[in-house]
Parts: structure tokens; C-alpha cells; sequence
């Protein structure tokens, strides 16, 4: 019940307990749902007193050049704000984070003079059941006393077990004993305590090369406590229970736990009341489930009728077997030559590409054309950038600036030349007749579909998957329907989304043809091991700056492994930016 409710019927609920209630939650729910429940709730969120480290925590992550108060710098100046860059570097001054070599033992320091203890603290008692503590103490101990005065606090123990933890769990332990009901902290305090070694943690990892392990477990450990509250989706909830007099099955009273447990921010997605008007975009990264998230989306609403568009053929002929009845799974491309391509086909004049060299034996003679084969390159470079844009004729803008060599094109020569053989090309391929010179493409088709402006009936929601694989055209049809639309797009571990085979630098670029009502994003990896994700996701960050030659990764729970990076059946030695390849992982030399 919300807290303006029950001070109307008499009863004060303490801010204090409040927020230890919200300090509990993540915070982009907090931002987003929490704080529009009722005034008073809004005042406690926003009260720059209330978690400052973790919100500090997610602005220096997400948006490092944005305003925050200063509270933490200084409480009296609550109300000035800086970047949080500069309240960050500020905080490593004062505590002594300068460098990669004094980092770890400032932050150990300054842990236990920023954070409160209680009085009559008997918390190291409960530290005692964590397998780590000896060896932290022994840690602690063999310090020079000028580096830590004794005797040591309950967060000079608890900083210098993070240190030591071999993975997420230790730590995982660990916050479950400071919140355990014989401890003398707060959750309020315990959080934003862990949120203060994430963010240096981070801030050292960014600025002095600190390895990632230290942030990761940090970061992961918090995150599991936050969304522990998840709830599973039932098998049917669209089937009604009825009481049946007769005969029962055993398995009506067994309970049965789904074979799949769905993150809370999956449900959020799977649990979204859909309407017509709505466009639910799912931006997040590989393995993290986006096609069980679509999968069980279909299987809570058997009432509905689905749309799910795929790339290729190989994932139609997947997703047909596992997806339920009610969703019908297609391919673009197959719904334009079930339009378009059929009649193309019939003639034999659909192919799969543009050919230069039937280009050029069709280009017209022009003065100053310059070389033939050339300018048909260019030709069939404007062309199939105009079939894979939203555009309804071609204009100059899908006129290349540059050809292959980088040389710039000269604005007269692409407009007197190049635009209107682009334009012929373009009005051969679409004449259908058995003596056209140029082909139907398979792009082509789609987008003269896309320029009929077709209506896809009978369906209630359409899904889209692997979206970063479609182009313009496609998504200028999709886009279109009146029915509800779920888009699903793969974003790349530094931000980056690969879209229609070129790479976009941030989301505002895929916000062009899926506007952003109603956006899900997840970033958790949940298919494949943890330590699998960062070597993965390392190697490729790496591989992209570097040669491929061999990468160090620090593996939790493993020590060091070296790992080596080798693409397949690949000419070149740097891994491309746009296309996906597979890559060989072989262990070299372990530790």
C-alpha cells in the first residue's frame, strides 16, 4: 500500500524503513516505476542522501560526463552538482588512488573510513562462517601498520575478502552474512557499501588497467541480490482451471518447476500487456536469451496470433519445431517472393545478386564515363545500397562518395553518370520480361514489396528476431502493420549494434526505424558459463584493437590461462568489425 495511503488512515511509515525497503531494488527500476508510485516515495528516491554510491555507481558507467550532487565530496553542498568524472576523480585524490600499484590497498583503506560501524559491532563474529576469513586476517595482519592502523574494522575484512574471493559466490556469501538477522547493518548500508568497491573497482579497472575480475564479481554479486525477488512463469497461464469431478491425473498435484527459470528482466518483456500500438524493443547481447524470451511470450498468450520474422531459412526451419501453433514463422525474403519473386522466377530472371560484368555490357557510351568496368562497379554499389534502404527512388545519397581505392568521386560524375545508370539498372531489373538484361535480385524483390506497401493481416502481434540481421526496407514493411511489433536486436559487449551488415555506434541509429516506445533492454548473459562470457567478450575487445595473437585472460577459480584467437578460413589476421566469424579458442599455456 502506498505510503500517502496509510499516513491518511493514520499510519506513519518511518522513512528509514523505507529505504531500506528501496535500497534493495535495482535502480532502474527505482528511476523508472518506483518513483512515480506516490509523492513521498518520489521524495525518498530522489533525495541525493539516499544511496549516493550507487548512483554515482551507474552514472560514471553509463553516462560519465553527466551532472550528480556532490553530496559524497561534501555533505553540507548538497545541493551542487558536478560531472561525475570529475566527483570521481576527486574521491580518488582525497583517498589516495593514483595508480595501478597503490590502488588495491587505498580502496581497503578507505573502505574502512568512509563507511559507518556501529557501536558494540559483533559482526566479525558472523565474518567468522565465511571460508575466507583467516586468510583475509592473515592478509590483513602481515600489512605494514602505517598502511592500515589496527585494529581492523568490519569493512577492512570484508574489502580484503572481495579481494581474495575466487568468483561470484564467495561474495555472494559474503553480502548474505552482512544482511544475516545477527548483523548490526542495514541492507541501506551493506549495498551502498558493495556499490562503493564496485565503483572504484571499476574507475581503477577504466583508468590504470586493474583486471576486470575485481568489477565483474563485484558487480554480478549485487545484481543477484537485487533481482533475487525474480518469479517463474507458470506452463499455461492462459488455461483456466476447472475443478473436474472424477478421476484425477497425479500430475494436476505435482508440483513442477519449469525447465527454463527466467531472469526478472525477461519477465518484464514476457509479461508486458501488448497492444497494438505498441513497439517492444528488446536491445541486448548474444546468449542472453532474446528467442526463449520471444518463445515464451507465444506460449502465455495461446490466444494471439504471431508473426515471427527470421533471417534465414536454417532458423525458420528451427524455430517452426519449438515455437507453439499459434505463431507462424517466416523469412522476409519468402514472404516477397510469395508476393514479387514468383513471377520473376517463372521466367527464370531472379537471381540471387547484381553481376558487374552484365552491368557493364548494358551501360550506354558517355563522355568522360571513364573506365567501363569501374563505373559498373559503382553502379551496382548504388544500386543495392538503394534496395536495402527505406528510400522510394534512388537519389544521391545512395551514390557512393569514394570507390574501392578510397579515391573520391567527383559530385558532377555522380550525378551526370553514375545516378542515372544506377536509375536504368534499376528500371531494367524491374521490367519481368524474358528479354531484360539485368535480373530481379533477391533484395529487389523485397524491396519492390516493401514500395507496395503490402498489409500483413490475420496477426495480432509480429516479432521480429535477430533484428541487426534486417535491413531498411525490411524494417520500413514491418514497421507499417497496425498489429503490435517486437523487434530484437543484438548489441556488441562496447555498445555497438551491428545492423544490416554495417556497424552503428549507438542505439540512435536503430532508433530510426524502431522507435523506442517501449524499450526492455537486457544485459545479463544467461546460456553460457560466466567465465566463458568474459574470455569471449575480452577476446573479441581485444581482437578488434590488436593483431590476433595471443590474449591473457584471468579466468575466476582457474588462475591465469592464455588463451590464443584464430578465425577460420580467414585471409586476414584482424577480425572484422561487420560480419560474425568463427573463432577457434586453444588453450596454450596454463598457470
Amino acid at each position: 500500500m502506498c505510503a500517502e495511503v496509510l499516513q491518511d488512515k493514520g499510519v506513519k511509515l518511518p522513512t528509514e524503513m523505507l529505504e531500506m525497503v528501496l535500497a534493495q531494488l535495482p535502480l532502474p527500476d527505482l528511476l523508472t516505476i518506483h518513483v512515480t508510485v506516490c509523492r513521498y516515495w518520489s521524495e525518498v528516491i530522489l533525495n541525493p542522501a539516499f544511496i549516493p554510491w550507487k548512483k554515482l555507481y551507474h552514472r560514471f558507467k553509463i553516462a560519465p560526463l553527466s551532472i550528480s550532487s556532490v553530496f559524497l565530496l561534501s555533505p553540507s553542498r548538497v545541493d551542487d552538482k558536478l560531472p561525475a568524472t570529475d566527483i570521481m576523480a576527486t574521491l580518488c585524490e582525497l583517498h589516495g588512488v593514483t595508480s595501478l600499484r597503490n590502488c588495491l590497498v587505498s580502496v581497503v583503506r578507505l573502505m574502512g573510513k568512509t563507511h559507518r560501524i556501529p557501536v558494540e559491532d559483533k559482526t566479525n563474529l558472523l565474518l567468522q562462517k565465511h571460508e575466507l576469513f583467516s586468510v583475509a586476517m592473515e592478509a590483513l595482519e602481515n600489512m605494514e601498520e602505517a598502511l592500515f592502523p589496527r585494529p581492523f574494522n568490519v569493512w577492512h575484512v570484508v574489502t580484503m575478502i572481495v579481494l581474495l574471493s575466487h568468483d561470484v559466490w564467495h561474495v555472494d556469501a559474503l553480502l548474505r552474512l552482512l544482511l544475516h538477522q545477527g548483523s548490526m547493518y542495514t541492507s541501506c548500508n551493506v549495498v551502498e557499501a558493495f556499490y562503493c568497491l564496485a565503483l572504484f573497482f571499476f574507475y581503477c579497472t577504466k583508468n590504470f588497467g586493474l583486471p576486470t575480475r575485481y568489477h565483474y564479481i563485484v558487480h554480478y554479486a549485487l545484481y543477484l541480490f537485487e533481482n533475487s525477488w525474480t518469479t517463474t512463469p507458470v506452463d499455461n497461464p492462459g488455461r483456466l482451471r476447472e475443478e473436474h469431478v472424477g478421476q484425477q491425473s497425479l500430475h494436476r498435484f505435482i508440483p513442477c518447476r519449469p525447465p527454463v527459470v527466467h531472469t526478472h528482466e525477461q519477465m518484464r518483456i514476457i509479461n508486458h500487456n501488448i497492444e497494438p500500438s505498441h513497439v517492444v524493443k528488446i536491445v541486448a547481447f548474444a546468449g542472453t536469451g532474446k528467442t526463449t524470451t520471444l518463445l515464451q511470450m507465444c506460449k502465455q498468450r495461446p490466444h494471439q496470433r504471431f508473426l515471427l520474422v527470421v533471417y534465414n531459412k536454417s532458423v525458420e526451419e528451427h524455430c517452426s519445431k519449438i515455437f507453439p501453433k499459434n505463431v507462424t514463422v517466416k523469412t522476409a525474403h519468402a514472404m516477397a517472393f510469395a508476393h514479387i519473386g514468383r513471377r520473376y522466377s517463372a521466367i527464370r530472371k531472379l537471381d540471387g545478386s547484381l553481376i558487374a560484368n552484365k552491368i557493364a555490357k548494358m551501360l550506354e557510351e558517355r563522355n568522360h564515363a571513364g573506365n567501363r568496368y569501374r563505373r559498373a562497379a559503382l553502379v551496382k554499389n548504388t544500386v543495392e545500397r538503394f534496395l536495402n534502404s527505406a528510400a522510394d527512388f534512388i537519389s544521391l545519397q545512395h551514390v557512393p562518395a569514394s570507390d574501392k581505392y578510397r579515391v573520391s568521386l567527383d559530385d558532377d560524375y555522380r550525378l551526370r553518370i553514375l545516378l542515372p545508370d544506377a536509375e536504368l539498372v534499376w528500371e531494367e531489373m524491374k521490367k519481368c520480361s524474358r528479354t531484360q538484361k539485368i535480373s530481379m535480385t533477391q533484395d529487389g524483390q523485397l524491396k519492390l514489396w516493401q514500395l507496395s506497401k503490402p498489409s500483413l493481416l490475420g496477426y495480432d502481434v509480429l516479432m521480429i528476431d535477430e533484428g541487426q540481421d534486417m535491413n531498411a526496407a525490411m524494417f520500413d514493411i514491418f514497421l507499417n502493420q497496425r498489429c503490435a511489433k517486437v523487434p530484437s536486436v543484438y548489441i556488441s559487449y562496447d555498445g555497438d549494434i551491428f545492423y544490416g551488415g554495417y556497424l552503428c555506434n549507438s542505439c540512435a541509429a536503430f532508433d530510426k526505424f524502431v522507435p523506442p516506445m517501449t524499450l526492455r533492454y537486457r544485459d545479463h548473459i544467461t546460456q553460457f558459463k560466466r567465465d566463458t562470457c568474459r574470455i569471449s567478450r575480452l577476446m573479441l575487445i581485444t581482437g578488434r584493437e590488436t593483431h590476433l595473437e595471443t590474449v591473457n585472460v584471468e579466468v575466476m577459480s582457474k588462475g591465469w590461462h592464455q588463451y590464443a584467437l584464430r578465425p577460420r578460413q580467414s585471409r586476414s589476421n584482424r577480425l572484422p568489425v561487420n560480419r560474425e566469424v568463427n573463432l577457434e579458442i586453444e588453450v596454450i599455456d596454463i598457470d
